[in-house]
């Protein structure tokens, strides 16, 4: 482990609370921030992503864009 958002992020991942993994991800670096992203949407925490990143409108979009398609699915 690099370093302590590494760890704490792993240690939520084991207990498979990813939400709390997003929330220590999105503290980091890029790298980490990407991670924290990839949790989001394959786990379907939209709403945590738009809570966590509503100051960062690249990432926005992105999690905007997964939640519109993973509705889109829901309803065709």
């Amino acid at each position: 482990m690099s370093n302590a958002i590494d760890m704490k992020a792993k240690i939520n991942i084991d207990l498979k609370n990813y939400g709390r993994a997003a929330e220590e991800l999105s503290k980091g670096d890029d790298n980490q921030i990407f991670r924290a992203v990839e949790l989001i949407k394959e786990n379907k925490l939209f709403a945590l992503g738009i809570k966590l990143f509503s100051g960062n409108k690249k990432i926005l979009n992105e999690i905007n864009n997964s939640f519109g398609t993973f509705a889109f699915t829901l309803y065709a």
